[in-house]
Formats: C-alpha cells, sequence, structure tokens
C-alpha cells in the first residue's frame, strides 16, 4: 500500500519545518511512499534545500506560482501515485509507526474510504480544535470535531468523483474565506456517499497554533472565521446548526468579558463576527 504525501507551502519561515516532517519521513517503519510538495515561494531556496534529500526517500518537488493552500494541494493531486492520499501541512510532523498504523486500518477495514485521526502537541495534549473523545463515522454535524488537514487519509479512488479543492477557500486564497477548506473537501466527499471513520487513536504532531490571546490571535481570528461560514452555507447546514455556530463564540465573548479577559473575549467576537459575515455574504 503506496502513500501519496501532499504538502503545499509558502514563506521561508516554513522550511526548517518542512525537513522536520522529512525526517519524520525518512524514519516511517512503513516505507512506500512519496511526498509530494508544492512550493508557492518566488524564490528557489526550498529547492536548494531539500536536494539533499531526494536520494533519501522518493521525493517530488512541484513549482506553483499561484497562491493558495488549495489551489497547490490540486496540482500536487495531479501528480499521485498511491493508493492512500494524505495532505500534512508544513509544520506538522509523523509518530514513526503512523504510516503503518494507517495501513493496518486499512487493510482492517475495507468497507472505508477514508480515516481521520486528531492533532497533538509533544506532550501528547490535543491541539487545533475540541476533538471528539470516541471513534465513529463521519457525517455532516460532526466532522468539525472529527477531520483536519494534517490528518486527514483518503483511499485514492474515493477522490476521483470530485473536482478537487475548492480554491476560493482556505489560507492564501483571493477570497475573504482563509479557512475550512478541507472540511469543504470532505463534506463533498460525504455527499457522494463516500465513508469517511475519525478514530482518536491516529495522532498527528501539530502544536497548537494559538498559545496566548494577543494582536495575531485576534488577527488570525478575523483572518479564518469568515471560511467556517462559508461553508456553512455551500453545503446548506440547517438554521438550528447555523445559530448554535454562532451562539458559542457569542457566550465566549460574554464569559471573558466577566472574567476580564478583553483579549480573549475580544477574540471571540471577532469569531462570531467572521461566521456571521461569511454565512451572510456566501450566495
Amino acid at each position: 500500500m503506496k502513500f501519496s504525501l501532499i504538502t503545499s507551502t509558502l514563506g521561508e519561515d516554513r522550511h526548517d519545518k518542512i525537513v522536520r516532517l522529512i525526517h519524520s519521513l525518512i524514519k516511517q517503519k512503513h516505507q512506500d511512499f512519496e511526498l509530494i510538495i508544492v512550493d508557492q515561494n518566488e524564490n528557489n531556496d526550498l529547492k536548494e534545500k531539500l536536494k539533499s534529500y531526494t536520494e533519501k526517500l522518493n521525493l517530488i518537488y512541484l513549482k506553483h506560482n499561484r497562491r493558495g493552500l488549495t489551489a497547490g494541494r490540486n496540482l500536487g493531486l495531479r501528480y499521485v501515485s498511491g493508493d492512500i492520499i494524505a495532505f500534512p501541512d508544513d509544520d506538522c510532523w509523523y509518530s514513526e509507526s503512523l504510516l503503518e498504523s494507517i495501513k493496518k486500518w486499512f487493510v482492517d477495514n475495507e468497507q472505508w474510504d477514508g480515516l481521520c485521526g486528531c492533532t497533538i502537541d509533544l506532550d501528547g495534549n490535543l491541539t487545533s480544535t475540541k476533538w471528539d473523545s470516541t471513534a465513529g463515522e463521519i457525517n455532516k454535524f460532526n466532522i468539525w470535531r472529527r477531520a483536519i488537514s494534517s490528518s486527514i487519509f483518503l483511499k485514492a479512488p474515493a477522490i476521483n468523483d470530485i473536482q478537487g479543492f475548492d480554491e476560493t477557500l482556505g489560507p492564501g486564497a483571493n477570497s475573504p474565506w482563509q479557512c475550512s477548506d478541507e472540511t469543504d473537501y470532505l463534506l463533498s466527499l460525504l455527499s457522494q456517499n463516500k465513508k469517511l471513520h475519525y478514530d482518536p487513536e491516529i495522532k498527528v504532531y501539530h502544536l497548537e497554533p494559538i498559545t496566548q490571546y494577543n494582536q495575531q490571535a485576534l488577527v488570525r481570528a478575523k483572518r479564518y472565521a469568515p471560511g467556517t461560514g462559508r461553508v456553512l452555507k455551500k453545503h446548506s447546514y440547517p438554521f438550528w446548526f447555523v445559530a448554535i455556530a454562532l451562539l458559542r463564540p457569542i457566550l465566549g465573548t460574554l464569559y471573558y468579558a466577566t472574567k476580564m479577559q478583553g483579549w480573549r473575549a475580544k477574540f471571540h467576537w471577532l469569531i462570531f463576527q467572521g461566521r456571521l459575515n461569511g454565512w451572510l455574504s456566501s450566495k
């Protein structure tokens, strides 16, 4: 069973992180994989940095002048030759037994089209979102607690019926909708009756993106929240679900305001505003 791992990257500050991912792949117990790196930087510094690794693993380097994470992934999808497709972020990395565990799971569970796990930090603490603690099938409503791009593994035949990632979504896209691209992609698979499973025992290393609530956190909230609203509208979520998605950050705003935690209260307020604006502005 061969894996095709697609990593799209932009920014010189990501180069060392990609090397960390590569080192984790070199150590994998299961070595039947290809790493497809889509470089969206203007210069060729990353290409030079990767030259020393071409003999250590099956590395495919692609240059892409179009910006946007989803545009990079779509380019990478044209070059895959594996049985299982994954989308590791340039700042995530794998434990030595991860690919071996994924392979065994698919061998033992042939009825499923995809497997999703969670993300953890160096100490094993969950990161990135509030993950479900129990395994089970992914559906339209629980997908927000059961999937994130760096821990998605899909059978190659399962993705043949969809057109790829929506390039108006995700980091770097030429739109206000800078997140939820992977959720949109998986929702498209679910609409094609593909069966996706979530297992919290599948863990990918990915550090918590927000470690303190400051101006940088506010910028992130303002940038990413509209994408959630966009995907809620695009996939025709019922109003009750949208209302819950809007109510939670409102409650967070009120709670942290009473605790005199102004930065955190504003963070949740920006999430509310972004989700609402993304939902209202979407056709």
